[in-house]
């Protein structure tokens, strides 16, 4: 997929074409895209959970970047909510669950991000039972293509 080709519009706003056609398509409302993504760290040793769990971040934040470069606009409570709730606590983990998930059900669609052959998480089956119950579309995006789409993008950025 080739980089966005960014031009002032007349808000102010920088935005490409393909993204014009979505936003005229959905009567001026950019696509809202739900990152369902892997937060929890597999590992139970907790110097080595420490480190996977901020990698996972880090992978939220490289799939949310990719998602908006697209002209999406992502739901990454991943991310959200990581900064000011800690998922170690189980109440504050379920409490940014809950309110996730109430943000997933106004989403036009939900990407469940994975490795090759990883399987989803008990977290992302429940994003996606949600997803299903909602009637929301629900896309397998594999997270090496994402990450390479977006490293070829800043190679050819100027």
């Amino acid at each position: 997929m080739a980089k966005p080709d960014f031009e002032d519009s007349s808000d102010g706003l920088k935005i490409s074409d393909g993204l014009k056609m979505i936003i005229r398509r959905s009567e001026n409302k950019i696509p809202k895209v739900f990152i369902c993504i892997r937060l929890r760290p597999k590992s139970i040793e907790p110097e080595k959970a420490a480190i996977e769990f901020k990698e996972n971040i880090e992978r939220a934040r490289i799939v949310a970047r990719y998602a908006v470069l697209n002209g999406y606009d992502p739901e990454a409570t991943t991310i959200y909510f990581t900064q000011f709730l800690n998922d170690s606590f189980v109440k504050e983990r379920n409490l940014g669950m809950k309110i996730g998930q109430m943000r997933l059900t106004s989403c036009n669609e939900l990407w469940c991000v994975q490795d090759d052959n990883e399987l989803p998480s008990q977290g992302m089956k429940s994003d996606i039972q949600i997803a299903i119950a909602h009637n929301i579309p629900r896309k397998i995006k594999l997270f090496p293509e994402i990450k390479d789409w977006v490293e070829n993008y800043d190679k050819t950025s100027t």
